[in-house]
């Protein structure tokens, strides 16, 4: 059985940027896999007895007319404004980036023709009756549990991006969402199209599924190998190892030794000299050599320092010859003496 969705081609930022357009044409180009589509767009619809099938304009024709002829039934088409040569009746409707209306005529279908529906709302006051059609569907939802189980691992497609994570399409209709910090090990995001791309396959892990609400919650760095693991073995207290200077704050500079591992050389473990600012002593991406003074693997902490270290001497001679003059703090250290 060929799979459908992998020939439909996902087109980024098309009409608009942020959205993924679902390209068809590959899909119409494969007799085999358009014969199929049939099929299994009428399986559901057999045993029902349809009169009609509408379609949209204008995929919906392709398609419409080919579950029509699977079901024998008639078809009516659905257009655009100022399409359609006969009395019409016109709807607006929300899209993804905009607004659209459509037109059908008022003869397409008949009073008395069978039609599947489901009631959403009854309005006593001005005597009007919601149906939905897409309600007599199975819902995906009911069986999420069971697809997808607890630390197993999926696939998908990414939908869109956010700065508290990113949304992936794991089947048409479940959507599932990777947290911003559970994107990667080794960065930092702020928004999640600094770590993906909109229309990337990805295959995170199951974190938490919730069919109640709706809501499932995947991560991309648990599915590939914790860096953390055997750290405590890799950088025992007392040895000194060589990292990389990523970022500097009030009160220290974090140091890289691999991916996704850093520790955090506080203020007071600089320098024996009084330390005002951390850039006096060392700048981002800088190397510089530090001692491990405590690993606790479990909470992804490394307590260093280079005071320690025989690159101190070498950062004292730096911090002495800066000649930058003192600025006076806005507001106190952090778990360090001012």
């Amino acid at each position: 059985m060929i799979d459908i969705a992998s020939i439909i081609r996902d087109i980024p930022d098309f009409p608009k940027e942020g959205i993924i357009f679902k390209d068809i044409t590959p899909l119409l180009g494969d007799p085999e896999a358009m014969r199929q589509t049939a099929d299994r767009l009428a399986a559901p619809f057999l045993e029902r007895d349809i009169d009609a099938v509408c379609g949209v304009e204008a995929r919906g024709w392709i398609f419409g007319a080919l579950l029509a002829e699977r079901l024998a039934a008639a078809f009516v088409p659905i257009r655009k404004p100022g399409k359609l040569p006969y009395k019409k009746i016109a709807r607006t409707y929300d899209l993804e980036y905009g607004t659209n209306t459509i037109e059908i005529h008022t003869d397409a279908i008949q009073p008395g023709q069978k039609v599947q529906v489901q009631v959403l709302k009854i309005d006593p006051d001005s005597q009007k009756i919601s149906l939905g059609m897409k309600q007599t569907q199975p819902d995906p939802w009911e069986a999420v549990e069971a697809k997808y189980p607890l630390g197993t691992s999926v696939t998908g497609h990414v939908t869109k991006l956010e700065n508290f994570g990113a949304f992936v399409e794991l089947e048409p209709g479940v959507e599932a969402l990777i947290p911003i910090s559970e994107l990667s090990w080794s960065q930092r995001p702020r928004h999640a199209s600094e770590v993906l791309q909109a229309g990337e396959t990805v295959q995170p892990m199951v974190l938490q599924v919730d069919p109640g609400r709706r809501r499932i919650s995947l991560s991309l760095k648990q599915a590939q190998a914790n860096p953390w693991a055997g750290a405590a073995e890799a950088y025992p207290p007392q040895t000194e190892h060589a990292g990389r200077v990523t970022r500097i704050v009030d009160f220290g500079a974090f140091v890289e030794f691999t991916p996704g591992v850093e520790g955090l050389v506080h203020i007071s473990e600089l320098s024996d000299q009084h330390v005002r600012r951390v850039e006096d002593v060392v700048q981002v991406d800088q190397t510089i050599k530090v001692l491990v003074l405590e690993v606790d693997e479990a909470n992804r902490r490394i307590s260093l320092s280079l005071k320690q270290t025989a690159d101190a001497g070498q950062a004292a001679s730096a911090f002495a010859d800066s000649g930058k003059p003192a600025k006076k703090r806005k507001r106190p250290l952090r778990g360090g003496l001012d």
